[in-house]
């Protein structure tokens, strides 16, 4: 029996480029436990039936359009293989910037895709609010399972966007990471979990505090560890902008972890983010 774990932290951008999306998905599907994926859209199909178009363009950036029912090409894909978990911390109306058609109650959200013959204890998610200030509210999604005889409690982050601010320090993404740490120290105790795997796109640029906060005294970070310089793919508007920072994304394991491999997949262009691989035990 194998008793390693794996692990994909993944945004996908929307769906804008979904044949790549699902093809690497698709790749890693029978040996990966539990996707982790973000900035995965979500609306009514008898909606999108009646507007005759599922895409979504966005002002300015010449970028693909976004697809708008990512999650429900996701469960027809994958629903015959995978438990798919779907949560939306707002649903809103988004409106296309190129045609003007209204998409309502859409979500933009987080999905765990987890693998059908995982033995799951339970899973959820942590609605994290935050004070006094005009920013989104943010959702940890969750999932503790076994693996031969460890206990892991897996989560993932879509970190807070600030406007004029988008990785860098701020007191919501301090509150955040304490947050953050508070619900997996209170969700690891209650399911007597042995092992935390904690990742996601936390938009956080490296140096920040709010990450050092994340980390603590119990948490690795593996980009930190591998040395990785660059968590963005060559589809980022702005990769080639001297003194961007390529960080954005993040994996990072209790001290306990052994870590068996761990890679930024930055070549698969399906995204503007890398997907990180981490298998462990």
């Amino acid at each position: 029996m194998n008793t390693q774990s794996k692990v994909i932290f993944w945004n996908i951008w929307g769906h804008r480029l979904a044949d790549g999306v699902h093809d690497f998905l698709e790749h890693h599907s029978h040996d990966t436990d539990v996707f982790c994926l973000t900035e995965v859209r979500d609306v009514d199909s008898v909606q999108l039936s009646r507007l005759g178009t599922n895409l979504r363009y966005s002002r300015g950036f010449g970028e693909q359009a976004e697809q708008m029912n990512g999650y429900q090409q996701l469960r027809e894909r994958f629903s015959d293989t995978h438990a798919l978990h779907y949560i939306s911390a707002t649903r809103d109306t988004c409106t296309c910037d190129q045609n003007r058609v209204k998409f309502k109650d859409s979500g933009f959200g987080s999905t765990l895709m987890v693998k059908s013959d995982l033995v799951v204890i339970d899973h959820g998610h942590e609605l994290l609010e935050f004070d006094g200030e005009d920013v989104k509210s943010r959702v940890l999604q969750w999932v503790v399972y076994t693996k031969g005889e460890t206990c892991y409690l897996l989560a993932h982050l879509h970190g807070a966007w600030i406007k004029g601010n988008t990785k860098g320090d701020h007191e919501v993404r301090n509150q955040q990471a304490l947050l953050v740490r508070v619900a997996l120290i209170r969700i690891a105790n209650m399911y007597d979990v042995e092992k935390v795997i904690f990742g996601g796109d936390f938009n956080l640029d490296i140096n920040t505090n709010a990450l050092q906060l994340m980390e603590g005294d119990h948490y690795r970070n593996l980009i930190k560890e591998f040395g990785i310089e660059n968590t963005r793919t060559a589809a980022y508007r702005n990769f080639d902008v001297e003194g961007e920072s390529m960080y954005a994304d993040y994996a990072l394991v209790s001290n306990n972890v052994t870590v068996h491999s761990f890679a930024v997949a930055d070549g698969v262009l399906a995204s503007d983010h890398a997907a990180l691989v981490v298998e462990f035990s």
